[in-house]
Order: structure tokens, then C-alpha cells, then sequence
């Protein structure tokens, strides 16, 4: 069976660091973003973060155990009680690949947490993110998700002004 990546913080880099078998260094780091989505609630803002993702080579083919490693820290901090929001990139319009490989992943590795899909349409194009929970650690998670979607479809509105 497969396992993870050993994994460390990094205190300098404020991120998780990993070395994969492809020769590729990864950067994990958590950002606040509770002033984002939660700010007029206090309680779920300082558990909310947005997770990023870096690797030091562009392409460096496929290596299974950075998912597992991936899904690894994910899973450490929502045992936790943090809220982790994952936003597909877009820049390089390539957020409909990372939305269908992010669902395969949680899928994979996903058991004993929830996943709430929502997305942002506007002219340019659609952006796609997730909040993710463990729903044993928090009192109402449909109302954590409910209240991100009311500040996802708020910012939608925004952007379409």
C-alpha cells in the first residue's frame, strides 16, 4: 500500500514542504480567509483557510503519492476542526482539469469528511472552489456551507457589477 510523503512545516516559509519521488519540492500553505468568506461570523472565520499548492517544477509527470501526501495534510487539519477551502486555479484556464482531479481525490481519500462544490460564473470564465469539514467536528455544517454559499453568490454579485 502506498503512503505518504514524510511532511514538515516550514516556520520560515509559513507552509508544509515535501519532497516527492519525481524529484519535484512541494509547498503546502494554509492562508487565513476567514475575513473572505466568514467575516461577520467569528466563530467559523479563525477556522477558515484556503489551501495552495506549489510545486518547484512546472511539469514533472504523474506521482500518485503526492495526492495521498496531499490528502494527508488535508485531512490533518480538518481532524482539527479548520475549514478548507480549495479554489481551482485559473490563470491558465486550466481550473475544470483541477476541479475534476480534485473531485477524484476526495473521492480516493475523502472518507469521514464533507465536500461542498460551488462555483463562480462570470464573463471571463468560471471559477470553481470547495469547502471542505469535518462535520463531527463542527455543531451545523450545512449552515457553515450555507453561509459560504451566501458569501460566494454575494461575491458573484459583486463581480457582475
Amino acid at each position: 500500500m502506498l503512503t505518504p510523503y514524510n511532511w514538515s512545516f516550514d516556520p520560515i516559509l509559513a507552509a508544509i514542504k515535501f519532497k516527492g519521488g519525481n524529484g519535484a519540492e512541494y509547498t503546502v500553505a494554509l492562508k487565513e480567509a476567514g475575513d473572505v468568506y466568514f467575516s461577520d461570523y467569528p466563530a467559523i472565520k479563525s477556522l477558515c483557510y484556503e489551501v495552495m499548492f506549489e510545486s518547484s517544477l512546472p511539469s514533472c509527470g504523474y506521482d500518485c503519492r503526492v495526492s495521498i501526501t496531499l490528502a494527508d495534510i488535508v485531512k490533518y487539519h480538518l481532524q482539527k476542526g479548520k475549514i478548507i477551502i480549495f479554489v481551482c486555479e485559473s490563470r491558465d484556464e486550466k481550473q475544470e482539469a483541477r476541479k475534476k482531479l480534485f473531485a477524484k481525490w476526495f473521492k480516493t481519500h475523502g472518507q469521514g469528511f464533507e465536500k461542498h462544490d460551488f462555483a463562480i460564473y462570470d464573463v471571463e470564465r468560471p471559477y470553481y472552489l470547495s469547502l471542505l469539514l469535518d462535520a463531527d467536528k463542527h455543531h451545523n455544517p450545512q449552515r457553515i456551507a450555507n453561509l459560504f454559499r451566501r458569501a460566494i453568490e454575494h461575491y458573484s454579485g459583486y463581480k457582475d457589477t
